[in-house]
């Protein structure tokens, strides 16, 4: 069964004023077959005014390997898009299917272990510049 190792955001920083991309890699110990569009949930923190947002990132690629990336882009000062002085952070089992499935490469009819622990110093800040 394939289990996750780290996860690791591809992104430290956005700047609501051009928006960005937010990127996460989460790397597996053996290769994994991917079918539908899983979603990696992230906590936020709500540092800046107001709360109640959240994000998720999409599956975009890595199917048939070991490292899936996930990813959300945000145009300049999007409604979506967290506040200024919002930290992400990757929570624990953040992966939710989403009607898709994450199998093993090497036992297609085992699903994956996607079950992870909080990912400690590693965030993304939304700030007013960069």
């Amino acid at each position: 069964m394939a289990t996750i190792t780290s996860i690791k955001f591809g992104t430290d920083k956005i700047a609501r004023a051009s928006g960005g991309t937010i990127t996460a890699h989460v790397k597996f110990d053996e290769d994994v077959q991917v079918t539908g569009t899983p979603l990696l949930n992230l906590v936020n923190d709500n540092g800046g005014v107001g709360d109640g947002r959240v994000a998720a990132l999409e599956y975009v690629s890595g199917g048939n390997s070991d490292e899936l990336t996930f990813s959300a882009t945000y145009s300049a000062d999007a409604a979506a898009m967290p506040n200024p002085d919002d930290r992400l952070t990757i929570g624990a089992n953040a992966i939710v299917l989403n009607g898709g499935t994450i199998m093993s490469d090497s036992k297609p009819s085992n699903a994956a272990d996607i079950t992870n622990v909080p990912q400690a110093n590693d965030e993304v800040v939304f700030s007013d510049d960069v």
